[in-house]
């Protein structure tokens, strides 16, 4: 049986990475530049604080989730 292999979600970098579910203290979060090409003021349409750090946070994972496939994916070819 395969041992589970424990990966960074933070591009590997020291000291500098995020853990999930925490999001860096920032000013106010620009939907408009999150999900670009929208076509929409997402701003305006989403003005509470907390609902556009969710929105962030959403994005961030499925960005992490990507990636972690990826590898998966990169990692199921060598071994076939």
């Amino acid at each position: 049986m395969q041992q589970p292999v424990e990966r960074r979600i933070d591009g590997g970098a020291k000291g500098g990475g995020l853990e999930m579910g925490k999001l860096a203290d920032e000013g106010d979060i620009d939907l408009n530049q999150i999900f670009r090409g929208n076509g929409r003021d997402l701003n305006r349409l989403f003005p509470d604080r907390s609902l556009k750090r969710l929105l962030k946070e959403i994005e961030q994972h499925k960005r992490e989730v990507r990636t972690f496939l990826k590898a998966l994916e990169i990692e199921d070819e060598g071994n076939g």
